[in-house]
C-alpha cells in the first residue's frame, strides 16, 4: 500500500563525557508507492557534527562517530516493537 516513510540520521559522538548517546541531526520524509525502494542521502557537514560544550559554544570532537540511518530511534527497543534494525558506519573524525 502507498504511504510514507521518515528516514532519520542519528549520530552519536565520541564518548569523551556527557554527550546524549543519539543526536537526531536530519530527517527525510519520501512517499512510496507499493513495492517501490528509494535511496536517501545525507550530507555530512561539519557543522552537523558539531558538539555543544558546558559553555555553550559549538565544538568539534575527534574520536569515532557514529552514523545511524533508519527509521526509528536506533534502539533494541526500537527493534523489540518491529522496526527493522539501522544502518549503521562508523566515521573517524581526527
Amino acid at each position: 500500500m502507498e504511504g510514507d516513510e521518515v528516514v532519520q540520521l542519528y549520530i552519536t559522538d565520541p564518548q569523551t563525557g556527557d554527550n546524549p548517546l543519539f543526536s537526531l541531526k536530519g530527517f527525510k520524509r519520501v512517499g512510496l508507492k507499493p513495492g517501490e525502494s528509494k535511496t536517501v542521502s545525507f550530507e555530512l557537514t561539519p557543522k552537523i557534527l558539531q558538539s555543544i560544550n558546558d559553555n555553550g559554544q559549538a565544538v568539534q570532537l575527534s574520536g569515532d562517530y557514529r552514523v545511524y540511518i533508519g527509521g526509528s530511534l536506533p534502539t533494541k527497543r526500537s527493534e523489540e516493537l518491529g522496526m527493522p534494525k539501522d544502518s549503521e558506519a562508523i566515521l573517524k573524525v581526527k
